[in-house]
């Protein structure tokens, strides 16, 4: 659970607001990158991983499909000021409960 907590706070601390006048559609595959290395070690060290590679998998599936607001955004300030966590369904919320239910 607590890599889980990492891998959101790497994500949405990856922001460049500073970069705010690039085009919006631009995206950095710098999360991508980093669950790719995740794997990697994970390949390496099975036994070092709580989760498994499906975990990482539904991470690099949903963090630029639009379906959850945890990925919205440049930064964590932009997500509050727009209330996104009341407007749209949390991944993690879902991941839980499928955890739950498997």
């Amino acid at each position: 659970f607590y890599v889980i907590l990492i891998i959101v706070k790497k994500k949405k601390n990856d922001s460049h607001s500073h970069n705010s006048r690039h085009n919006r559609r631009e995206r950095s595959p710098i999360f991508l990158q980093f669950l790719d290395c995740c794997f990697q070690v994970m390949m390496q060290f099975p036994w070092a991983f709580d989760f498994t590679q499906d975990l990482l998998l539904e991470f690099s599936l949903h963090c630029n499909s639009g379906r959850f607001g945890d990925f919205f955004c440049n930064a964590m300030r932009e997500r509050d000021e727009q209330e996104l966590w009341l407007k749209t369904p949390s991944l993690f919320k879902y991941l839980s409960a499928l955890w739950k239910l498997g």
